[in-house]
């Protein structure tokens, strides 16, 4: 893991954006950081967004500080990979204040990258003693993580000083970010010193190494009859959720839109972190093709660390066939033709499944 970047702004008058420019973002890196807003009439935090139509994952549980009227959260992405240089959180209602930090770092996971997340306020001010102003406490799952720390002076424009352990890494007018990396798993805050009473509201983020999380991209079943038949080349695609597990998507709150394309798009997949869980997604209604030609399910993996991923083509509850990929660390599409008595095992082509799993 290594620091590439970062910077930070902050501005007055009541307007829907704030932005951070950076120099061109490495493909591969993740860009993470913290924003803050007034909030005392209802404003809202919309979005994250950048110059290159990327969206980020936002976290803001437990980060309104009523008292001081003033909110905070926390956001990130994972293998960014076309160079943005603009970062922007996009808000409702015009705060009167806006500020947002981003720091650029290399060697984190591609997917599935977030390992936990807390935002904690200090309304009244935390003092000045070391580590004072924290985050509140995490429980991290996996070893090796860049821990991330996050704090804005919601009284004040004093800055503050990294915690014990960390390392500073953006600060700017009533803005601070540091990091670390955690050497094994388990409970951990991020915390700030400063030199001067000031109330406060604090955030950590925990982003997982390269080779902690596994990803699954394009997987479609496809049916392709032969020449002179009279049903013609079908395809069917995951065209709903059955069962998420922890498995996550790239983007958005479903599986199935990120395996959905007939051409695999490698931008858009889904992860998991953990071994044993299980998704399965339904497969688009196809038309029987009466014993006609292959029926061949295609899909596109990589896991930096690779894992085994085990597929299994369903019919209801029935199993039809199962696959065992050893994935590469790179994205390897993966074709397999059903047998012919795999193929004749399938009576209701309405109702395929797809099941996916690290086992």
């Amino acid at each position: 893991m290594a620091r590439i970047q970062g910077g930070g702004s902050s501005g007055f008058g009541g307007l829907d954006a704030q932005a951070v420019t950076l120099s061109a973002v490495a493909s591969g890196s993740v860009v993470c950081g913290g924003i803050a807003w007034t909030s005392d009439s209802g404003q809202t935090l919309d979005s994250v967004t950048d110059n290159q139509g990327n969206t980020y994952t936002v976290y803001q549980t437990g980060g309104a500080d009523a008292t001081n009227g003033l909110s905070a959260a926390l956001y990130y992405r994972a293998n960014i990979t076309n160079a943005p240089t603009v970062i922007t959180a996009n808000f409702t209602g015009g705060p009167s204040f806006r500020a947002i930090v981003a720091d650029e770092f290399s060697g984190l996971a591609t997917a599935s990258i977030a390992d936990g997340a807390h935002l904690n306020v200090q309304a009244s001010s935390p003092g000045t003693g070391t580590d004072a102003i924290t985050s509140g406490s995490i429980t991290t799952t996996v070893a090796g993580n860049t821990v991330y720390g996050y704090t804005v002076n919601t009284s004040g424009a004093e800055v503050g000083s990294p915690g014990t352990g960390y390392t500073g890494a953006t600060s700017v007018t009533q803005q601070d970010s540091e990091y670390l990396v955690q050497g094994s798993a388990g409970a951990i805050a991020a915390t700030f010193t400063q030199a001067a009473g000031a109330s406060r509201i604090t955030g950590v983020l925990a982003l997982k190494a390269a080779g902690a999380s596994s990803a699954v991209s394009g997987a479609a079943a496809s049916v392709a009859t032969a020449a002179g038949t009279l049903t013609p080349n079908q395809i069917a695609a995951p065209i709903a959720d059955i069962s998420a597990g922890a498995w996550t998507p790239s983007s958005g709150g479903s599986l199935y839109p990120m395996l959905d394309e007939a051409a695999a798009d490698d931008n858009d997949y889904i992860s998991v972190s953990s071994t044993g869980s299980v998704a399965e997604l339904r497969l688009a209604p196809l038309t029987d093709p009466n014993n006609a030609g292959a029926r061949t399910l295609r899909y596109r993996l990589a896991s930096p660390s690779s894992a085994t991923l085990r597929l299994t083509l369903m019919q209801g509850a029935t199993q039809i066939a199962q696959w065992t990929e050893v994935m590469s660390p790179t994205w390897t599409t993966y074709a397999h033709t059903l047998s012919a008595p795999e193929a004749a095992a399938i009576t209701d082509y309405t109702d395929l499944r797809v099941r996916i799993d690290v086992p």
